[in-house]
């Protein structure tokens, strides 16, 4: 009985630390997330959409254009901040922060390329009640365009930056693993040891930025604040990232697409021209640009990025 005692006070001592060191991440987290956030003359709303609330900014006039930031964790609109002023000169610009991101709700949902699709989809309707066209990052832009097979009457034309074509598919492995990673505790231990700076440093480096000058230290407090903003409920988007379910293609949807398509890769992406051979025998109608920069061209070479998108929705 004395060994039991004591294997129940040690693996209580155990659960309490670990969420003692939990609370302590998150907190902290929350304090960065004041001194990073901008205040931009930027028109800012709320989306009551059926599965939480949905921040966005509208910027400009004109015909509409929705910008979709990428799925890592901690992004948020700011992807677009070298983007937007320029190409809200003749457009009215929708900066949408996806359910899970930026200063959208959290949910305690499994995330999904699917409920992204239905999400654009239903805010083009309900909010912008127009046509749309659509500029997409990264594995958000194979999901605008599936968006588009769902309801094409929503979309005017697609500009897709650096969309992934052959991908990992989702395993039973995943699966399983997403159990342990939805636990309160073990969750949130994975998830705060995942998204410590040094990882997320390390993710931007290798996957996202050839300049790597341009990780500074304000855009690492930026993405690690709101990777934990609201605390340990972000463990479902993260696990839904880390167990694929994300991982969508554009090789679907492009065969299907009538709409004019802009696709801009930047020149260090990885496996960029064997992607844009692959994208070029799915569509040949498809207007490919290469940038300078790896998975953020519309940063990385934001002169061009912009000159080309301005020219694509004139035309």
């Amino acid at each position: 009985m004395k060994i039991k005692s004591k294997l129940i006070a040690a693996a209580t001592t155990a659960v309490l630390s670990a969420v003692a060191i939990n609370t302590g991440i998150f907190k902290n987290a929350e304090k960065k997330l004041v001194s990073v956030k901008k205040k931009e003359n930027i028109s800012e709303r709320i989306y009551n959409w059926k599965f939480g609330k949905v921040n966005y900014k509208i910027l400009g006039d004109g015909d509409p254009v929705l910008l979709v930031h990428s799925l890592f964790p901690g992004t948020n609109e700011i992807e677009w901040e070298k983007n937007i002023y320029e190409l809200s000169k003749n457009n009215k610009l929708y900066i949408i922060n996806l359910l899970g991101y930026g200063d959208s709700e959290r949910v305690a949902i499994t995330y999904s390329s699917y409920l992204y699709v239905c999400l654009i989809n239903d805010f083009i309707t309900e909010v912008i009640k127009e046509p749309a066209s659509v500029v997409s990052s990264n594995t958000s832009s194979a999901i605008s365009a599936m968006a588009y097979i769902f309801n094409t009457a929503n979309f005017k034309k697609l500009c897709l930056i650096c969309p992934p074509v052959s991908v990992k598919k989702t395993a039973i492995t995943d699966a399983l693993k997403k159990i342990p990673l939805d636990f309160p505790v073990l969750g949130d231990l994975f998830f705060n040891y995942f998204n410590s700076k040094k990882h997320l440093k390390y993710y931007l480096t290798e996957n996202l930025y050839k300049d790597t000058t341009l990780i500074t230290d304000e855009k690492l407090n930026s993405i690690y604040a709101y990777s934990h903003k609201n605390g340990g409920i972000n463990r479902y988007l993260f696990t839904s990232f880390v167990t694929n379910r994300f991982e969508i293609t554009v090789e679907t949807s492009l065969p299907e697409i009538d709409i004019p398509v802009l696709i801009i890769y930047g020149n260090e992406f990885k496996d960029v021209h064997s992607n844009i051979d692959i994208i070029k025998s799915l569509n040949s109608s498809v207007d490919i640009k290469l940038l300078n920069g790896k998975a953020f061209p519309n940063e990385e070479d934001f002169e061009e990025f912009n000159n080309a998108c301005i020219s694509f929705f004139k035309n």
